[in-house]
């Protein structure tokens, strides 16, 4: 039950911070009135949260005492954990130019104080410490990052990140600093856009190993200078066996789309088929769509897939053929369904309608046949979402197969009316039947807020277990959610455990007694999408201890979702010196340029975009779920911890319209084992 495991997390750190810890709401309490420089060097030696404490108000002294003390700390220091680095680099980092900085952040950069450089702690401490050498500009700092720049490591990928965030005004000290070109080097350069970088780049083309010179030319082409396409035909004609070379020519052939390209294209597939496939999905043309069909049966399973669904974007009459083809495959039906729902081919819907009346007059009973029936309704569902409009045809078969005897037909039909219609999904709602309401509430994320607030209104009212988790759905919208009781959280926290990353947020954000213990329990469990909501959710709860939980959530955090949750919450909190420091700090150096954006409109006052559940978006989902139940809670998900929960449908192929994330992950309660599922998202517009 909640309550045994709320009290029994009573004693972990949050709870107890709730309880007691108010020191950083206030306002008033200056650095000079914490304690004089002398005292914060004592508190160096400390151990735990006074070390902390002392760093973290080192990092706020703009003075060059600090930074001296700071630096005669390290030099003496007893062996620190990766952790305590992060805490270091993060008060170096307001004092970078300063030589004493300067110095150590090029060592933590470059992993040398570190017991484990490449653990997700020592990671996070070197990006941070990059991050600051770039916005500093100190020409030692760029000099610093130039060499990282020129190394095939991990420090190679934190410069060029930071360097991205603070664009140098002056190139000179990273092409001069020490080291042979590299393919970071090239990248960096070709992503800041600087002009400047033109003769270097030059330079490397002509002189460089072969992966710097395929870089370097593709790093002019998308400057603008066309001489790269002469260029390309060349290296195309005399280059054989140099791998780099070719993939860099057939880039820069495919862009501009010259007559060589379907050579240089055909012959890549032969040679990297990944990295043609990736190429053709950034520069889709009937080439492209000829040299894939010619090659599909010799390409392996999971290359198969990636290519069916790059053929979605090529939209010819020939590739339309081929997905038909496919649709009763039981390997590749759902993929080639998935192609054909969003092909930019108008005969695609042709060719499914014909498999969909097809399927029908050979065997409703042959398994094959039923598979490709649904697979081309399902198909045409999506097609009929981006187009704004059914198929006519299409539209009578969904009427018609509304009250079918078959589970799986009469999901496909409910849920196909609902995405089309709101009057039509706020009906099936109302329904008794488990697979009408499952299949409505899987409409949700592009309804509009009327039809999540009629599924709100219902939530209480149903009998069915597996109804209400269908009607949760609605819980993932957050002003939805605000309506429910607390009451019919903890119930729905009780009765459906795989729903608490989706309760996490409302139930962090209540009044309420049991409060303490609930976000207690929330902030140490081992799940992230769990951690990531209650974090976001005492953003708008009024107590100001909850900033106390925030700043600690964020501070020394190396992972991402948890980061980006904390600052979420910090800045929806109301505006204070407390909360100003964390956000000042987060603007001007954590390593994710989204956190970074947060931060400013925080500052501002403005209420950021952030993440929810409710943000509606134009990626379509198609899952193949084999290990799953028909009914089973669905959770899918985003890394940044959004989540959508839905049921498994009677035939176990769930798609989500208006997804607003091509990255997703897959939870589903209760625990399966088996299968993974197959999971088909990406681009719908």
């Amino acid at each position: 039950m909640l309550i045994i495991a709320a009290l029994a997390a009573f004693d972990a750190t949050p709870g107890a911070v709730l309880a007691r810890d108010r020191d950083d709401t206030d306002a008033n309490r200056t650095l000079l009135r914490r304690g004089s420089l002398s005292q914060l060097e004592h508190q160096l030696d400390a151990l735990g949260e006074p070390r902390a404490r002392a760093l973290r108000q080192l990092a706020e002294l703009p003075t060059r005492r600090a930074v001296r003390a700071l630096g005669q700390w390290l030099a003496d220091a007893p062996p620190l954990s990766d952790v305590e680095w992060i805490r270091v680099a993060s008060a170096l980092a307001p004092h970078a130019g300063h030589a004493t900085a300067n110095k150590w952040l090029g060592k933590i950069l470059g992993g040398a104080p570190l017991d484990e450089p490449e653990s997700e702690d020592g990671t996070f401490a070197r990006q941070i410490a990059a991050v600051a050498m770039a916005r500093s500009g100190d020409s030692s700092n760029l000099r610093t990052l130039g060499r990282a720049l020129k190394q095939s490591t991990a420090q190679a990928r934190f410069a060029r990140e930071a360097l991205l965030a603070y664009p140098p005004t002056d190139l000179g000290p990273l092409l001069a600093a020490p080291g042979e070109p590299s393919v970071a080097l090239v990248l960096t350069l070709q992503h800041l856009g600087d002009q400047r970088a033109f003769h270097a780049l030059r330079g490397f083309v002509r002189k460089g190993p072969a992966p710097v010179q395929a870089a370097a030319a593709l790093a002019l082409y998308h400057h603008g200078h066309l001489e790269t396409l002469e260029l390309a035909r060349f290296w195309r004609a005399r280059a054989t066996g140099q791998a780099p070379l070719l993939a860099a020519a057939t880039e820069i052939l495919l862009a501009t789309r010259t007559p060589e390209a379907a050579g240089a294209i055909d012959a890549l597939l032969d040679a990297n088929p990944g990295q043609a496939l990736a190429l053709l999905r950034r520069y889709p043309s009937t080439v492209g769509a000829k040299a894939l069909l010619k090659h599909f049966e010799r390409l392996q399973p999971s290359e198969q897939h990636q290519a069916l669904g790059v053929m979605a974007a090529l939209g010819s009459g020939a590739v339309t053929s081929h997905l038909e083809r496919l649709l009763g495959d039981p390997q590749l039906g759902d993929a080639a369904a998935f192609a054909l729902g969003r092909s930019a081919d108008p005969g695609a819907s042709i060719a499914l309608l014909k498999a969909l009346e097809g399927g029908a007059r050979r065997s409703s009973t042959s398994t094959a046949a039923n598979a490709r029936r649904l697979r081309s309704a399902r198909a045409l569902v999506v097609r009929g979402w981006l187009n704004g409009r059914l198929e006519p045809k299409f539209e009578t078969w969904l009427q018609s197969h509304r009250h079918s005897k078959r589970a799986d037909e009469r999901w496909i039909a409910q849920w196909g009316l609902a995405a089309t219609s709101t009057a039509a999904a706020s009906d099936e709602l109302r329904s008794d039947d488990w697979i009408g309401v499952g299949a409505a509430a899987a409409s949700l994320l592009i309804q509009p807020i009327e039809v999540w607030e009629r599924a709100i209104e219902l939530l209480p009212r149903a009998n069915s277990e597996r109804t209400r988790r269908a009607l949760a759905a609605s819980l993932g919208r957050n002003e939805v959610a605000a309506q429910v009781t607390t009451s019919q959280l903890y119930r729905a926290f009780d009765e459906s455990p795989g729903l608490t990353p989706v309760l996490a947020r409302p139930l962090a954000s209540r009044r309420d007694e049991l409060r303490p213990f609930v976000v207690a329990d929330l902030l140490t469990s081992n799940d992230v999408a769990v951690r990531s909501n209650a974090l976001r959710g005492l953003g708008v709860h009024p107590d100001g201890a909850s900033l106390g939980l925030l700043r600690r959530a964020y501070e020394g955090q190396t992972q991402l979702a948890l980061r980006q949750a904390a600052i979420d919450g910090i800045a929806r909190r109301p505006a204070s010196a407390a909360r100003d420091r964390v956000l000042r700090w987060a603007r001007e150096y954590d390593p994710d340029p989204t956190i970074r954006h947060w931060a400013r409109l925080g500052l501002a006052n403005a209420t950021p975009t952030l993440p929810s559940s409710d943000a509606r978006g134009h990626q379509v989902v198609w899952l193949s779920l084999a290990a799953s139940e028909p009914g089973d809670l669905v959770v899918v998900a985003t890394p940044d911890g959004r989540c959508f929960p839905t049921l498994v449908p009677p035939d176990r192929t769930l798609v989500v319209l208006g997804f607003a994330d091509e990255r997703f992950v897959v939870r589903w309660h209760p625990e399966t084992t088996g299968d993974t599922p197959a999971a088909l998202g990406a681009r719908a517009r």
